[in-house]
């Protein structure tokens, strides 16, 4: 049966992102409509988590090597990057900032409590990243997990729509927005869109995880 969720899994996913070359509607982006139709199945036909994990464990360890290979990238791209470097850090601080203001606005004004507050924290950070950060601030790991997956699937399937309402075009601008909101989701997602976005969304993803980590233990001492 592992076998066959495996290949559940990677089947789903080369469907849909067929689907998702032919007809490049962000709506259609293959991680997020692979992974519902996935939680779908599985729910309907009442396979517990642990059970396809038992098969799921093998594409989870390849979650490492696949953020490292986005290196590569990065690696071709870096003259453009060391030129743009001050913009890069700009906006990754500027996204940062925005993500902290808005949890904590809303943590005060729906008067969460502070473990929640200090949950939501991470929620723009990559997973392995964000869960550890989650417990070094004394947060829930397995419910940053769960908001920093919504962040990314968000990321992935608006971000596109939001940058053509706004008419953003420049690939600067689309990378950092990709990296900093939408962590390894949405560096997918850039990927997509060319190596120069998603070098940019590499870079940005890698950065705010970094500001995050840095910024976190001072924003705590405003809950």
């Amino acid at each position: 049966m592992a076998v066959l969720y495996v290949g559940l899994t990677i089947g789903l996913y080369l469907l849909f992102r067929e689907l998702y070359r032919r007809v490049k509607h962000p709506l259609l982006s293959p991680v997020a409509t692979s992974g519902l139709v996935l939680i779908l199945l599985l729910s309907n036909l009442d396979v517990p988590y642990s059970t396809y994990m038992a098969g799921g464990q093998w594409i989870d360890k390849l979650l490492g090597p696949a953020v490292v290979a986005f290196a590569y990238p990065m690696y071709y791209h870096r003259k453009l990057i060391r030129k743009n470097w001050v913009p890069l850090l700009g906006g990754v601080s500027m996204a940062v900032l925005v993500t902290f203001t808005v949890v904590f606005s809303w943590a005060n004004f729906l008067g969460l409590q502070s473990k929640i507050f200090r949950t939501l924290l991470p929620e723009s950070v990559t997973t392995p990243i964000a869960m550890d950060l989650s417990r070094q601030l004394g947060g829930i790991p397995s419910l940053t997990a769960i908001m920093v997956v919504f962040a990314g699937m968000c990321g992935a399937v608006l971000g596109p729509l939001l940058y053509r309402w706004i008419r953003v075009d420049h690939p600067l601008g689309r990378g950092v927005g990709f990296g900093s909101a939408s962590h390894g989701v949405g560096t997918a997602q850039a990927m997509e869109e060319g190596e120069i976005v998603g070098a940019i969304s590499t870079v940005s993803m890698t950065l705010t995880a970094m500001v995050t980590a840095g910024v976190s233990l001072w924003a705590l001492e405003f809950v």
